[in-house]
């Protein structure tokens, strides 16, 4: 063997080695990052679930004034957002009669024990289930176009992330609040109690 090609072999096989070091140190950090990032899609992904599911069911409880099971309907238009979102992220739904003004119960109490004017349901093993209120009727809903003559629906859900990955804690909690009035009654319905 020369000099020359013993010299290129020892280069080759120094390169071998530390190209297997930057690997060595290179792989976690780009296993770490991809996990990274997937928890960051999950995490955004679980946030617009929960405002997308308190939209919908303000949406849907303001066309439907002074209308029986009108809560029911809103409930599906939660369970709408849940299932296309691959996942149960909705710890509870609450639905109520609003202040105008902030955005809080009519009744002064707080959203998360109301037990007048609003409607609580839980999502336990696979479905919600009511637990408070059930007091904002449909027939005791003034829907008559007016500021001051229409009541104002209020729908506030809580949601939650579980981190998948034990290094990052991501464990978080969302809420979202949509308040609107109550679509104006057809001439010659009642629109008050």
């Amino acid at each position: 063997m020369t000099r020359r090609t013993s010299f290129r072999h020892r280069r080759e096989h120094r390169d071998r080695g530390a190209i297997a070091v930057e690997a060595a140190i290179a792989a976690p950090l780009l296993v770490m990052l991809f996990f990274g990032v997937l928890e960051v899609g999950n995490l955004l992904r679980t946030r617009s679930v929960v405002t997308d599911a308190s939209r919908e069911a303000a949406r849907v409880a303001a066309a439907l004034p002074r209308e029986s099971g009108y809560q029911n309907n809103a409930l599906a238009a939660v369970n709408g957002v849940v299932n296309t979102s691959r996942g149960e992220p909705i710890d509870y739904v609450v639905i109520y009669r609003a202040d105008p003004s902030d955005g809080e119960p009519l009744s002064g109490q707080s959203i998360e024990t109301c037990t007048t004017d609003c409607w609580r349901f839980e999502w336990i093993s696979g479905g919600f289930e009511q637990k408070l209120g059930a007091t904002w009727l449909a027939a005791d809903q003034s829907a008559c176009g007016g500021i001051s003559d229409t009541d104002w629906v209020a729908v506030y859900v809580r949601g939650h992330y579980s981190g998948m990955t034990p290094f990052l804690d991501l464990d978080r909690s969302f809420t979202d609040r949509t308040i609107m009035r109550l679509e104006p009654m057809e001439l010659g319905v009642p629109c008050r109690p």
